[in-house]
């Protein structure tokens, strides 16, 4: 059972670093491989994140959402790369509001559903 793997908090902690890892954003094949991974996780439902788990699937939006705030902040707009950088992290942002609902993302966690606002208003006005 692949499960317990997948919601391990610490693999999602893994998988953030390196995503915020600056040797892992120079080599944008790498980079791409694991925002897609990430994106992948913040798909995950069903039978590995069922709704009736509404605290381990809190916890999981939670991690989810303050790790891709981060991936945001490692982000360099001066980078070449930035497009797909950016483009890569709305897709995750994206999977997290249709997966988890953007009420439900507000209204357990307000302060990152906020900082996740700013953020996509920055990337927009840039």
């Amino acid at each position: 059972e692949w499960r317990p793997l997948l919601i391990n908090p610490k693999l999602l902690d893994l998988l953030f670093a390196l995503a915020c890892n600056q040797k892992v954003l120079a080599s944008e094949n790498t980079a791409h491989l694991v925002r897609e991974n990430l994106r992948l996780m913040a798909s995950l439902s069903g039978t590995v994140l069922p709704a009736r788990e509404a605290k381990i699937r809190s916890e999981y939006a939670n991690k989810m959402l303050h790790g891709t705030l981060k991936m945001a902040t490692a982000i360099s707009f001066k980078s070449p790369n930035v497009g797909s950088h950016v483009l890569d992290l709305c897709r995750i942002i994206r999977r997290l509001i249709t997966n988890f609902t953007f009420r439900t993302l507000v209204t357990t966690h307000p302060r990152s559903a906020q900082s996740l606002l700013q953020f996509l208003g920055q990337i927009s006005c840039s």
